[in-house]
């Protein structure tokens, strides 16, 4: 892992810096989500990729408040950039509907 003991950031895949907490945080909600509700997930990456991306209502739950209970999404339906910097470097996109949920940091 490439953390600078300095300022306690982490380096993704794509070169961005995030603080550990953060990325700690994240990644267990990440976890979390896999485990119980992968349509959030899914969407959740969608909202990453394009924030135009409108998740809809399916039996287990509206996304949006998923979400934001789980502090991956603000109450106005932002999701912030670190978030979406670990999302998009954690959360992979497999035959177009499985997500793979792989390791966002950079390898040294």
């Amino acid at each position: 892992m490439s953390v600078s003991s300095l300022t306690s950031l982490v380096t993704l895949k794509d070169d961005s810096k995030v603080p550990v907490s953060t990325l700690q945080t994240v990644a267990n909600s990440l976890k979390a989500l896999n485990e119980t509700n992968g349509i959030a997930l899914y969407d959740l990456f969608q909202i990453c990729r394009d924030p135009n991306y409108k998740p809809k209502a399916t039996p287990m739950g509206d996304s949006t408040t998923i979400l934001k209970k789980f502090s991956l999404m603000e109450s106005d339906g932002r999701i912030h950039q670190d978030i979406k910097a670990i999302v998009l470097n954690a959360l992979q996109l497999e035959r177009e509907v499985d997500i793979k949920l792989v390791s966002p940091v950079k390898k040294v």
